[in-house]
């Protein structure tokens, strides 16, 4: 099966993500969301450069890492997740980021419990 171009989250994987959310008390998290050939989906955390509460900075050598190293054998990078805390809407900083990454993004929140996002 090939990986998908516009991936579907699995419920294993949006259950990662509810719990980093959660983990994150406040604090906007991003990574990859990882699949293998098979399906399967794996998020890896990016780490954030920025300490304040609603905002978050992936260092550039961590994604030029991620996008040619298999943290896990078989499992490929496929998109980029990135939460927001108060709205969906995309910053300048975000939508300049969009436009030079090389993989769609899933852009997330976590409202009353639920997932809401694009």
């Amino acid at each position: 099966m090939a990986m998908s171009r516009n991936p579907i989250l699995s419920r294993s994987a949006i259950n990662e993500l509810f719990a980093l959310s959660k983990i994150a008390s406040g604090h906007e998290v991003a990574g990859l969301l990882l699949e293998n050939a098979a399906g399967e989906q794996r998020i890896e955390r990016a780490p954030n450069l920025h300490s304040e509460l609603g905002h978050v900075e992936i260092p550039g050598w961590w994604i030029d890492r991620m996008l040619v190293r298999q943290s896990y054998p078989g499992f490929q990078p496929v998109a980029l997740f990135h939460s927001h805390v108060s709205s969906l809407e995309l910053s300048e900083t975000d939508r300049v980021s969009l436009n030079k990454f090389p993989l769609p993004w899933i852009v997330l929140m976590v409202k009353d419990g639920q997932f809401d996002g694009w």
